[in-house]
Protein backbone atom coordinates (compact mmCIF):
# COMPACT_ATOMS: atom_id res chain seq x y z
CA UNK A 1 0.00 0.00 0.00
CA UNK A 2 1.14 3.65 -0.66
CA UNK A 3 3.62 2.79 -3.08
CA UNK A 4 2.71 5.56 -5.38
CA UNK A 5 1.71 7.83 -3.09
CA UNK A 6 2.39 11.49 -4.42
CA UNK A 7 2.69 9.81 -8.14
CA UNK A 8 0.00 11.41 -10.55
CA UNK A 9 -1.12 8.93 -13.05
CA UNK A 10 -3.19 9.20 -16.82
CA UNK A 11 -4.67 5.39 -17.53
CA UNK A 12 -5.63 5.26 -20.99
CA UNK A 13 -8.47 3.18 -21.84
CA UNK A 14 -9.57 3.11 -17.75
CA UNK A 15 -12.57 2.93 -18.04
CA UNK A 16 -13.21 -0.93 -18.40
CA UNK A 17 -10.93 -4.49 -18.63
CA UNK A 18 -7.48 -3.74 -18.04
CA UNK A 19 -7.37 -0.26 -17.64
CA UNK A 20 -10.03 -0.59 -14.98
CA UNK A 21 -7.33 -2.79 -13.03
CA UNK A 22 -4.74 -0.37 -13.74
CA UNK A 23 -6.61 2.82 -12.46
CA UNK A 24 -7.92 0.93 -9.23
CA UNK A 25 -4.67 -0.45 -8.01
CA UNK A 26 -3.46 2.84 -9.16
CA UNK A 27 -6.00 4.49 -6.67
CA UNK A 28 -5.01 2.10 -3.99
CA UNK A 29 -1.39 2.29 -4.11
CA UNK A 30 -1.88 6.22 -3.15
CA UNK A 31 -1.22 6.96 -6.24
CA UNK A 32 -4.01 10.10 -7.78
CA UNK A 33 -5.51 8.80 -11.20
CA UNK A 34 -6.84 10.59 -14.72
CA UNK A 35 -9.08 7.84 -15.65
CA UNK A 36 -9.23 8.61 -19.58
CA UNK A 37 -11.70 6.22 -21.27
CA UNK A 38 -13.97 7.82 -24.60
CA UNK A 39 -16.60 5.11 -23.63
CA UNK A 40 -16.68 3.62 -27.32
CA UNK A 41 -17.47 0.56 -28.26
CA UNK A 42 -14.99 -3.17 -28.82
CA UNK A 43 -14.86 -1.84 -32.43
CA UNK A 44 -13.97 2.18 -31.50
CA UNK A 45 -17.61 3.03 -32.14
CA UNK A 46 -19.57 5.53 -30.67
CA UNK A 47 -18.75 7.53 -27.39
CA UNK A 48 -20.37 6.85 -23.49
CA UNK A 49 -18.81 8.55 -20.47
CA UNK A 50 -20.29 6.42 -18.26
CA UNK A 51 -17.76 3.54 -17.67
CA UNK A 52 -15.00 6.65 -16.71
CA UNK A 53 -17.45 7.71 -14.21
CA UNK A 54 -18.33 4.77 -13.04
CA UNK A 55 -14.58 4.10 -12.31
CA UNK A 56 -13.70 7.30 -10.50
CA UNK A 57 -16.97 7.01 -8.48
CA UNK A 58 -15.33 3.20 -7.26
CA UNK A 59 -11.96 5.49 -6.53
CA UNK A 60 -13.54 8.43 -4.78
CA UNK A 61 -16.22 5.99 -2.53
CA UNK A 62 -12.94 4.36 -1.38
CA UNK A 63 -11.29 7.25 0.11
CA UNK A 64 -8.94 7.58 -3.03
CA UNK A 65 -8.99 10.93 -6.04
CA UNK A 66 -9.83 10.15 -9.33
CA UNK A 67 -10.89 12.41 -12.15
CA UNK A 68 -12.88 11.67 -15.67
CA UNK A 69 -11.12 12.32 -19.12
CA UNK A 70 -13.61 11.32 -22.17
CA UNK A 71 -10.75 12.84 -24.09
CA UNK A 72 -9.83 10.52 -27.56
CA UNK A 73 -6.60 9.87 -27.61
CA UNK A 74 -6.43 9.71 -31.33
CA UNK A 75 -6.86 13.71 -31.08
CA UNK A 76 -3.75 15.80 -30.76
CA UNK A 77 -5.41 18.54 -28.97
CA UNK A 78 -7.37 15.44 -26.60
CA UNK A 79 -4.54 14.15 -26.02
CA UNK A 80 -2.69 17.70 -24.84
CA UNK A 81 -6.17 18.79 -23.07
CA UNK A 82 -6.05 15.62 -21.19
CA UNK A 83 -2.93 15.49 -20.04
CA UNK A 84 -3.42 19.45 -18.96
CA UNK A 85 -6.12 18.55 -16.79
CA UNK A 86 -3.85 15.93 -15.14
CA UNK A 87 -1.78 19.12 -14.40
CA UNK A 88 -4.40 21.30 -13.18
CA UNK A 89 -6.64 18.80 -11.09
CA UNK A 90 -3.27 17.66 -9.50
CA UNK A 91 -0.42 19.80 -9.82
CA UNK A 92 1.29 17.43 -11.78
CA UNK A 93 1.85 14.37 -14.00
CA UNK A 94 4.32 11.18 -13.25
CA UNK A 95 2.95 8.19 -15.12
CA UNK A 96 1.42 7.67 -18.31
CA UNK A 97 -0.15 4.23 -19.00
CA UNK A 98 -1.13 3.84 -22.31
CA UNK A 99 -3.50 0.67 -22.59
CA UNK A 100 -6.35 2.51 -24.70
CA UNK A 101 -7.47 0.09 -27.92
CA UNK A 102 -9.82 -1.48 -29.94
CA UNK A 103 -10.40 -4.52 -32.18
CA UNK A 104 -11.91 -4.99 -35.99
CA UNK A 105 -11.09 -8.77 -35.57
CA UNK A 106 -10.07 -9.52 -39.61
CA UNK A 107 -7.12 -10.94 -41.45
CA UNK A 108 -5.59 -8.79 -44.18
CA UNK A 109 -7.93 -10.47 -46.79
CA UNK A 110 -10.72 -9.27 -45.56
CA UNK A 111 -9.85 -5.90 -43.83
CA UNK A 112 -10.96 -2.84 -45.65
CA UNK A 113 -8.93 0.51 -45.70
CA UNK A 114 -10.94 2.15 -42.83
CA UNK A 115 -10.77 -0.62 -40.52
CA UNK A 116 -7.11 -0.64 -40.92
CA UNK A 117 -7.08 2.97 -40.24
CA UNK A 118 -9.02 2.70 -37.33
CA UNK A 119 -6.93 0.30 -35.58
CA UNK A 120 -3.55 1.99 -36.40
CA UNK A 121 -5.19 5.46 -35.10
CA UNK A 122 -5.75 4.40 -31.64
CA UNK A 123 -2.78 1.74 -31.24
CA UNK A 124 0.02 4.08 -32.83
CA UNK A 125 -1.70 7.85 -32.45
CA UNK A 126 -3.63 6.93 -29.54
CA UNK A 127 0.10 6.57 -27.95
CA UNK A 128 1.94 8.67 -29.40
CA UNK A 129 -0.13 11.70 -29.12
CA UNK A 130 -0.79 11.26 -25.28
CA UNK A 131 3.40 10.97 -25.24
CA UNK A 132 4.21 13.64 -26.77
CA UNK A 133 2.55 16.35 -24.71
CA UNK A 134 3.65 14.07 -21.58
CA UNK A 135 7.06 14.52 -22.79
CA UNK A 136 6.47 18.39 -23.54
CA UNK A 137 5.63 19.05 -19.62
CA UNK A 138 8.36 16.84 -18.60
CA UNK A 139 10.75 18.85 -20.80
CA UNK A 140 9.38 22.44 -19.49
CA UNK A 141 9.30 21.13 -16.07
CA UNK A 142 12.88 20.59 -16.49
CA UNK A 143 14.30 23.11 -18.27
CA UNK A 144 12.71 25.01 -15.15
CA UNK A 145 14.64 23.43 -12.76
CA UNK A 146 11.87 20.85 -11.50
CA UNK A 147 12.77 16.89 -10.99
CA UNK A 148 11.28 14.67 -13.26
CA UNK A 149 11.17 11.08 -12.44
CA UNK A 150 8.74 9.74 -14.97
CA UNK A 151 6.79 6.53 -16.04
CA UNK A 152 5.53 5.79 -19.43
CA UNK A 153 4.30 1.93 -19.55
CA UNK A 154 2.23 0.26 -22.86
CA UNK A 155 -0.10 -2.67 -21.67
CA UNK A 156 -2.12 -5.26 -23.75
CA UNK A 157 -4.18 -8.16 -21.90
CA UNK A 158 -7.62 -10.39 -22.02
CA UNK A 159 -10.50 -7.88 -21.76
CA UNK A 160 -13.77 -7.54 -23.58
CA UNK A 161 -11.52 -7.17 -26.79
CA UNK A 162 -10.53 -10.27 -27.20
CA UNK A 163 -13.27 -12.26 -24.89
CA UNK A 164 -13.22 -15.44 -26.60
CA UNK A 165 -10.32 -16.44 -25.17
CA UNK A 166 -10.72 -19.37 -22.98
CA UNK A 167 -10.71 -18.91 -19.12
CA UNK A 168 -8.08 -21.33 -17.57
CA UNK A 169 -9.07 -21.29 -14.19
CA UNK A 170 -7.85 -23.45 -11.40
CA UNK A 171 -9.21 -25.24 -8.68
CA UNK A 172 -8.97 -22.44 -6.63
CA UNK A 173 -10.81 -20.11 -8.64
CA UNK A 174 -7.29 -18.35 -10.04
CA UNK A 175 -7.73 -17.62 -13.46
CA UNK A 176 -3.51 -16.74 -15.17
CA UNK A 177 -5.32 -14.78 -17.63
CA UNK A 178 -7.40 -12.35 -15.84
CA UNK A 179 -6.44 -9.00 -16.16
CA UNK A 180 -6.02 -7.45 -12.53
CA UNK A 181 -3.03 -10.05 -12.61
CA UNK A 182 -0.78 -7.16 -14.59
CA UNK A 183 -1.77 -4.39 -12.62
CA UNK A 184 0.47 -4.99 -9.49
CA UNK A 185 3.39 -5.19 -11.95
CA UNK A 186 1.87 -1.65 -13.76
CA UNK A 187 2.15 -0.14 -10.71
CA UNK A 188 5.68 -1.30 -9.53
CA UNK A 189 6.78 -0.39 -12.80
CA UNK A 190 5.19 3.43 -12.00
CA UNK A 191 6.97 3.79 -8.64
CA UNK A 192 9.22 6.34 -8.40
CA UNK A 193 12.77 4.22 -7.29
CA UNK A 194 11.83 1.60 -10.07
CA UNK A 195 15.18 1.10 -11.79
CA UNK A 196 13.73 -1.25 -14.82
CA UNK A 197 13.36 0.81 -18.77
CA UNK A 198 13.09 -0.21 -21.62
CA UNK A 199 11.96 -3.74 -21.07
CA UNK A 200 9.37 -6.12 -22.37
CA UNK A 201 7.66 -8.45 -20.23
CA UNK A 202 5.06 -10.87 -20.38
CA UNK A 203 2.78 -11.75 -17.68
CA UNK A 204 0.86 -15.00 -17.08
CA UNK A 205 -0.92 -15.34 -13.53
CA UNK A 206 1.85 -15.28 -11.09
CA UNK A 207 5.20 -15.24 -13.28
CA UNK A 208 6.61 -12.42 -15.14
CA UNK A 209 8.73 -13.08 -17.74
CA UNK A 210 11.06 -11.08 -19.35
CA UNK A 211 10.95 -10.66 -22.97
CA UNK A 212 14.69 -10.50 -25.37
CA UNK A 213 12.53 -9.34 -28.47
CA UNK A 214 15.34 -9.43 -30.80
CA UNK A 215 18.95 -10.98 -31.03
CA UNK A 216 21.10 -12.26 -33.99
CA UNK A 217 21.15 -15.92 -33.72
CA UNK A 218 22.57 -16.73 -37.06
CA UNK A 219 24.46 -14.82 -40.19
CA UNK A 220 25.76 -15.60 -43.60
CA UNK A 221 28.64 -13.18 -44.98
CA UNK A 222 30.00 -11.96 -48.44
CA UNK A 223 33.45 -10.47 -48.68
CA UNK A 224 31.11 -7.79 -50.56
CA UNK A 225 27.88 -7.44 -51.60
CA UNK A 226 25.84 -10.68 -52.54
CA UNK A 227 24.47 -12.03 -55.64
CA UNK A 228 21.44 -13.43 -55.69
CA UNK A 229 22.74 -16.82 -57.22
CA UNK A 230 25.10 -16.43 -54.25
CA UNK A 231 21.99 -16.30 -52.08
CA UNK A 232 20.59 -19.07 -53.30
CA UNK A 233 23.71 -21.19 -52.49
CA UNK A 234 24.12 -19.93 -48.41
CA UNK A 235 20.52 -18.35 -47.72
CA UNK A 236 18.63 -21.13 -47.35
CA UNK A 237 19.62 -22.87 -44.28
CA UNK A 238 18.08 -19.62 -42.63
CA UNK A 239 14.88 -20.74 -43.00
CA UNK A 240 15.59 -23.64 -41.12
CA UNK A 241 17.61 -22.07 -38.31
CA UNK A 242 15.58 -22.56 -35.09
CA UNK A 243 14.53 -20.06 -32.90
CA UNK A 244 15.56 -20.88 -29.10
CA UNK A 245 12.44 -19.60 -27.83
CA UNK A 246 11.33 -19.96 -23.57
CA UNK A 247 7.41 -21.25 -23.89
CA UNK A 248 5.98 -19.96 -20.41
CA UNK A 249 2.83 -21.69 -21.34
CA UNK A 250 4.84 -25.32 -22.75
CA UNK A 251 2.38 -24.91 -25.53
Amino acid sequence: MNTLTGRVAIVTGGGRGIGREHALRFASEGAKVVVNDLGGSAAGDGSDPTPAHNVVAEIVDAGGEAIVSNHDVTSWDGAREMVESAVEAFGGLHVLVNNAGILRDRTIANMSEAEWDAVISVHLKGHFAPLKWATVYWRELSKAGGTVQASVINTVARTRLTGGAAETSDDAGFDPLDPANISPFVAYLATESCPINGRMFILHGGAVHLMQPWAVIDTIEADGRWTVQELQQSAQRLADTPFELNDPWGL
